[in-house]
Formats: structure tokens, C-alpha cells, sequence
């Protein structure tokens, strides 16, 4: 199942770079030159994806259980942003006459355009592929117990998800427990 998510998410990203530039185009051309803009564009950013697909792979950015983390995510996309679009100008450098392109503006836009749209698009995969997540529901009182509960909860990366948890065990408070759908502990 793992490698089902990770090729989704590289399918969203590659759609998501595309997007990003159509957008990008009709915003800097709009609808006067944009498909003789984009015929020209189309190849030489398809390379530049492909190396920016490889820096994210390098970034961790396919690993489903960091999508969790939030904080992790943001970094590792900025980051791996950063490195792409050092390496899109480098790109573009040493290979422009050969694509008799030079897109500084187009390049910086894209970036702006496609990490906004990454960002969204990271955020609410993790919701989407979140289905690996085990939900528990502990019971008992104790420090201990406390501890890893907050652990847990400031830690969803790891794939736990608590759903309840119940001090008193009554019989009122466990009747609660009969048909949740979570592993008990």
C-alpha cells in the first residue's frame, strides 16, 4: 500500500507542476500567446520537473509517514523548491540555446506559483492517504499512559491516531468502548 501512496503523490506533484505552469503562462501572456507560450515552454519544463521530482524524492517528500508533520513537510518542500529552482537556472544556463528559451521572470513566477499550489496539494494528501493511520483508544490512568497519549498526539507522523480515551472503567464508561472501530490498549 505504501508504494500505491507514494505514486499518487508523484502523480499529484507532476500534475501540480503543470498546472503551475499553465498558470503561470496565462498569468505573465494571457490568453493572446498562451498556447504558442506553452508549446515553447512544455519540453524545457518537463526536464526541469524531472530533476525537481528527483530533488523531492531526495527531500523525503515521498515518504507518506512524514506527511503528517506538518512543520516537516513545509520545510522539506521549501527546501526542496530552493534546490529546484537553483538547478532550473542552472538548467536553463547550460542548455538555453539549445531550448532558445530563458524564462528569469517566468522561472521565479512559476516557483511562487508552484510552491503555493505544492503546499495546498501536500496538505490535503496527507488527508487523503491518512486511511494507513491506526486509530487506538486507551483505557486506564496512569502518568505514563499520559505521556504517551501527548506523544502520540504531537507526533501523528508515527500513525497512530487516539480517538478516546477512558479513566474510569465502570461499566457506563466501557459500553462506550462496544462498536468504536479503534484497537484498544
Amino acid at each position: 500500500m505504501p508504494y500505491i501512496n507514494r505514486f499518487v503523490l508523484l502523480l499529484g506533484d507532476l500534475a501540480v507542476l503543470y498546472i503551475s505552469l499553465f498558470i503561470t503562462l496565462f498569468i505573465r501572456y494571457g490568453t493572446d500567446t498562451f498556447w504558442l507560450r506553452l508549446s515553447s515552454h512544455f519540453i524545457p519544463f518537463s526536464l526541469v520537473f524531472f530533476v525537481w521530482l528527483l530533488v523531492f524524492l531526495i527531500n523525503d517528500l515521498y515518504k507518506v509517514q512524514s506527511l503528517r508533520a506538518k512543520a516537516i513537510v513545509f520545510r522539506n518542500l521549501f527546501t526542496a523548491i530552493l534546490v529546484g529552482f537553483g538547478l532550473s537556472i542552472l538548467i536553463f544556463y547550460l542548455f538555453g540555446n539549445f531550448f532558445a528559451l530563458t524564462p528569469k521572470t517566468n522561472l521565479a513566477l512559476f516557483g511562487v506559483v508552484s510552491f503555493m499550489l505544492l503546499h495546498g496539494w501536500r496538505f490535503s494528501s496527507a488527508r487523503l492517504l491518512s486511511f494507513g493511520q491506526v486509530r487506538v483508544l486507551f483505557l486506564g490512568d496512569s502518568p505514563s499512559l499520559f505521556e504517551l497519549i501527548a506523544y502520540l498526539e504531537k507526533n501523528a507522523q508515527i500513525g497512530y491516531k487516539v480517538v478516546s480515551h477512558i479513566r474510569d472503567l465502570s461499566s457506563k464508561s466501557l459500553q462506550r468502548v462496544h462498536g468504536m472501530d479503534a484497537h484498544l490498549v
